[in-house]
């Protein structure tokens, strides 16, 4: 998403969306986010996200990262890929790995309540929803819209 030019998500925001969303995106992230953010953000990051998006979990699970943002995989495929994220997460031998399932991880989660409505964690909302605005902040499009739209996405 560009600084540049105001959100087309942002136009159409209730005020009620606006409360809930404006400190997430004021705090700062922590933990493997913040690592995969800084990754994200080298000179070489648009490579390593398009050798992520093409292999790791997505690739493990049978189903393609393009279909994910696409809107195409079922509840079950990108649980399945959020699965083999979590399995590679407990794996990863190297922090490249690590960071790659993080990313799977979070981009299924994402996916599943962008285009499904569906939660797919336990964890607490505020924080998935939390992770998902910072990931939207740095990851260009279709990714970044649909990780907002994911962060709009009320129970």
């Amino acid at each position: 998403m560009s600084h540049d030019q105001p959100s087309q998500v942002g136009d159409s925001l209730s005020a009620n969306a606006v409360s809930r969303l404006l400190p997430l995106g004021l705090s700062q992230p922590a933990g493997p986010v913040a690592a995969l953010i800084e990754r994200l953000a080298l000179a070489d990051g648009a490579d390593w996200l398009a050798h992520t998006l093409a292999g790791g979990a997505f690739r493990d699970a049978g189903t393609s990262a393009a279909a994910c943002a696409g809107g195409t995989a079922t509840v079950a495929e990108l649980r399945a890929v959020k699965e083999s994220a979590k399995r590679a997460m407990g794996r990863s031998e190297t922090h490249q790995e690590m960071l790659s399932a993080t990313l799977a991880y979070f981009l299924s989660i994402g996916a599943a309540l962008a285009h499904h409505n569906e939660l797919l964690t336990s964890q607490p909302r505020e924080q998935v929803d939390q992770a998902l605005v910072d990931l939207a902040d740095v990851l260009p499009d279709p990714w970044s819209g649909l990780l907002e739209r994911a962060a709009l996405i009320t129970d």
